[in-house]
């Protein structure tokens, strides 16, 4: 065979071998897209349907009870922020706006197993539904003494194990300290010194009742500290049961913070329609000469508009309505809520 015959072959075998290469990553291609895309859609199915069970499970919550919902997931891994559903997406499925809903949870949920535990926030009108996000996986381990540490304690629905046993290593991927009047520098978390931070957490949880408490917000010390202790991350303040439980499933103050701020824009939005009504009902009482039910609609709505729903005023806002409510009853007026 001459020179020019065995060039040709070799050229012809380059051209197969470069076209069989460019077949190859052809397809290649197309699987990795359609890998990619079936992930993509796998994510927005998670993220949709537990977008539509949050929302199912944060309605129809009784004004002093509370509701219960067990969530099965497609997928394995959650993250939450005060304002969407963080770290469900991959590259092309973005993550989902909580929206309107006040949701407090921990910044990541493994497994597919979620627990949803619907609250109203009374004062003393409903002013929002709280809904408080767990995952069976994680532990919590509460500390103190007294009558409203035990109170916190049977508050817990059966579906969400609260434990007071030693301070060990269950290999939970999570595990949130609450200490009832009590120094959590007193504790020993040595046993989680391989843990990050952001998954030893504590709240401590000053006072004697749900209508007066201060909040302490700890992460243990970083991993590598051979005797690691909590550091305080902030204080914050809380009123009424459902404030109060919302900052244990909270990991950091500034994710409680947030949720709270706009539970209370909420709480402002339906002060003002009950001062309006008030305010009505006032001027139809003058009307008919009823100078009772006048003055408590009058002094109820001037309470309602007063208010910027700070923290510190809830309390003489709350036994404030409370008592108008009494009186209305009393008279025989239209309820102020």
């Amino acid at each position: 065979m001459d020179k020019r015959g065995e060039i040709e072959i070799q050229f012809n075998w380059i051209m197969v071998l470069i076209a069989g290469s460019l077949i190859f990553v052809f397809f290649f291609g197309i699987a990795q897209f359609a890998s990619k895309s079936a992930n993509t859609s796998s994510l927005l199915r998670t993220s949709n349907y537990l977008d539509s069970m949050l929302a199912g499970a944060i309605v129809n919550v009784p004004t002093e009870g509370q509701k219960i919902t067990k969530l099965t997931l497609p997928s394995k891994e959650i993250e939450f922020s005060c304002v969407r559903y963080n770290g469900i997406s991959a590259e092309g499925a973005d993550p989902l706006d909580i929206g309107q809903k006040t949701v407090f949870a921990p910044s990541r949920i493994e497994g597919s197993q979620i627990t949803a535990w619907a609250l109203s926030w009374n004062l003393p009108f409903r002013a929002d539904n709280f809904l408080l996000v767990t995952s069976p996986k994680i532990r919590y381990i509460i500390r103190g003494s007294g009558n409203f540490k035990n109170e916190i304690q049977t508050t817990f629905p059966d579906e969400i194990t609260v434990d007071e046993g030693t301070v060990q290593d269950r290999n939970n991927y999570k595990v949130r300290f609450i200490y009832v009047n009590m120094d959590p520098s007193d504790e020993d978390i040595q046993p989680f010194k391989k843990y990050s931070s952001e998954d030893i957490t504590a709240i401590s949880i000053s006072g004697n009742s749900w209508q007066d408490v201060r909040l302490g917000f700890y992460e243990k010390q970083p991993v590598g500290v051979s005797s690691p202790k909590w550091e305080n991350k902030g204080t914050s303040s809380a009123f009424n049961k459902a404030a109060i439980l919302a900052a244990i499933f909270s990991e950091s103050k500034n994710e409680y913070d947030c949720s709270m701020a706009k539970a209370q824009e909420k709480a402002r939005g339906t002060a003002a329609i009950y001062a309006y009504r008030s305010e009505k009902l006032s001027e139809y009482y003058a009307k008919e000469g009823n100078t009772a039910c006048e003055d408590i609609h009058t002094a109820a709505a001037g309470e309602l508009k007063g208010s910027e729903m700070a923290i510190s005023s809830l309390k003489e806002l709350y036994d404030n309505l409370l008592l108008f409510n009494t009186q209305a009853q009393s008279n025989s007026c239209e309820l102020i809520y």
